[in-house]
């Protein structure tokens, strides 16, 4: 494979080329990364010349405004209901007898 060529999940580059031919067609050697993308106008290519370190906050800051409409929809479709529940505390007796349990088996287990 090519250290630097990202296309698309299930997608595969046709027809198949030489290495050295695809280096040559797609630029790989003058940039860090080149990313193969796939949107409603088709198949585009993103070159990254240089990698750069920044933090998630950057990146997600990127996405939000860079690609809000598809952040938005995936929101979208990740929002559902949850049902009611309710939480209810243990019961105090319990609770103790437990607690109990649990110091009694620690002595034990450090007098062993």
């Amino acid at each position: 494979g090519v250290d630097n060529l990202y296309i698309p999940v299930g997608r595969r580059l046709a027809p198949a080329v030489r290495r050295d031919e695809l280096r040559s067609l797609l630029a790989l050697d003058d940039a860090k990364l080149v990313i193969i993308a796939e949107d409603a106008d088709g198949l585009r290519q993103i070159f990254v010349r240089e990698l750069v370190e920044g933090t998630l906050f950057d990146w997600l800051e990127y996405v939000a405004t860079d690609r809000r409409l598809a952040l938005e929809r995936s929101m979208e479709r990740s929002v559902f209901a949850m049902p009611g529940m309710r939480v209810e505390a243990p019961q105090e007796g319990r609770l103790l007898r437990d607690y109990r349990r649990c110091a009694a088996n620690r002595e034990i287990l450090n007098q062993g």
